[in-house]
């Protein structure tokens, strides 16, 4: 997942969906490794591939992530999950 930036609004959506936990009113750049370690961790080959593959992509893509979440993702950008 080289090469991609994240948005505040993915890291916030991410730990309220994903983490179920409440987030602070500045994101720091620990929790911003927190939870993209978490992500890592929780992410399967395949949509890592599918990650790889549309990340160039100008329009916005929606992926599946952890079979019952989607991630946005535009312009090598995480835009946000649901």
């Amino acid at each position: 997942m080289n090469g991609l930036y994240v948005t505040n609004h993915f890291i916030t959506r991410y730990a309220e969906r994903i983490l179920c936990s409440t987030v602070p009113s500045a994101i720091s750049t620990s929790f911003k490794q927190k939870v993209l370690k978490d992500m890592s961790s929780r992410i399967m080959d395949r949509e890592r591939r599918f990650i790889n593959i549309f990340k160039e992509s100008a329009g916005a893509v929606k992926l599946p992530f952890n079979k019952i979440h989607h991630i946005v993702m535009q312009n090598k950008t995480l835009v946000t999950i649901y």
